[in-house]
Formats: structure tokens, C-alpha cells, sequence
């Protein structure tokens, strides 16, 4: 290698360094914190996760979108995982405890789309994107936790997923709501958290 491709080499991996340097800082000293400080909703579950500049709760906006929650209880559980620090496996535990309380729709199966801030429903609809969440969420805590909750119901949660995406392309005559707002094909079966 000649020195001048030897310099740039050793420019770039400093560069890379600093950077990974700068990440790291920020995610130990200001991210895990700033959310583990003020996520966790200690009074009904789940979490909060509309703030003002300053750090402070809107209160205004305490309603929970399976979006957020899915979002924290991977983030929680990748925490978790990286850092072995046992309060951000309870962050995580607490969020899914929630989640499955509150989104999972028992009759139809599926997750519903939103809640207010203390479970009770507000918006019943199911949309393959939080689905989506939901199963990177469900993922990454059985991974950090070894709970089988995860598991279970990860991979129903893809069935009907896979269900709802199929009909998509079919129109309303190959395919059935069964009254959830999530429609399914009739072929495709339900989902269980068992």
C-alpha cells in the first residue's frame, strides 16, 4: 500500500471511530436515559411518549398508538439486552404487559391500531404497518427475556398479516372482515396468544 492510499485509510478509521465514539455517548448518556426517565406510565402501564422541548409530559397527549408502545418495548428490550440493566428489562416486561392487555383483539384477533392512555379502546381498526411493529416487538423481548409470550404470538400476528396483504389485491369478493375491521382471508385462520 502506498502512503498516500495508507493516510486516507487511516483518516477514514479515525473518522469511523469518532463517530461510533459519538453514538455510543449518545445513546448510553442522553437517549436510554432521557426514556427510561420518563416513558414508563406508572400509573395504568405502557408508555408515554409525547414530550416538550424541556422533557415534560403533554399532557394533553397521553393516548397510546400501537406504533409507540410496539416502538418502546423493542427499544426497552434492545436496552435491555445491550445493557443487562434489570430496569430496562422491567420497562420492557411492563410495556408488553400492556400491550397484549389492551391492543390484542380476542374475539378476531390482531392488534388494534389505538388506545387511550389507560387501555380503554379508541380506534378498533388493524393496519398491517402496526402489525408490523408489533412483530419486531414481540421479537426482540423474547429474545431479550426468553418469555414465550412473544413467541406465541409473533408468528400469528404474520399469518394474519399475510392474510390481510393477500386480500389487498383480491377485492371485497375473495375476502372477509368477520366484523374485526382487519380483513382476512377465509383460508388463512386466526392467531392465538396462547
Amino acid at each position: 500500500m502506498d502512503t498516500k492510499s495508507h493516510a486516507i485509510g487511516e483518516s477514514a478509521r479515525a473518522a469511523l471511530i469518532k463517530a461510533r465514539d459519538e453514538i455510543r455517548h449518545h445513546f448510553e448518556r442522553e437517549l436510554m436515559p432521557f426514556w427510561t426517565k420518563r416513558a414508563v406510565d406508572r400509573q395504568y402501564g405502557g408508555f408515554l411518549c409525547r414530550f416538550d422541548g424541556r422533557g415534560n409530559l403533554i399532557e394533553s397527549e397521553t393516548d397510546k398508538s400501537i406504533i409507540s408502545q410496539t416502538r418502546l418495548i423493542w427499544g426497552f428490550s434492545n436496552f435491555y439486552r445491550y445493557t443487562h440493566d434489570p430496569v430496562h428489562l422491567e420497562a420492557a416486561r411492563q410495556g408488553l404487559d400492556f400491550f397484549v392487555e389492551h391492543f390484542w383483539d380476542r374475539e378476531h384477533g390482531g392488534w388494534h391500531w389505538m388506545v387511550q392512555r389507560d387501555g380503554a379502546l379508541m380506534d378498533g381498526g388493524k393496519v398491517i404497518y402496526g402489525n408490523a411493529f408489533a412483530i419486531y416487538a414481540l421479537s426482540e423481548y423474547s429474545l431479550a427475556t426468553g418469555d414465550g409470550r412473544g413467541l406465541g404470538a409473533a408468528p400469528g400476528t404474520c399469518h394474519l398479516s399475510r392474510g390481510e396483504a393477500r386480500c389487498a389485491g383480491r377485492g371485497a369478493s375473495g375476502c372477509s372482515s368477520g366484523g374485526s375491521g382487519f380483513s382476512v382471508c377465509s383460508a388463512t385462520g386466526s392467531a392465538s396468544l396462547g
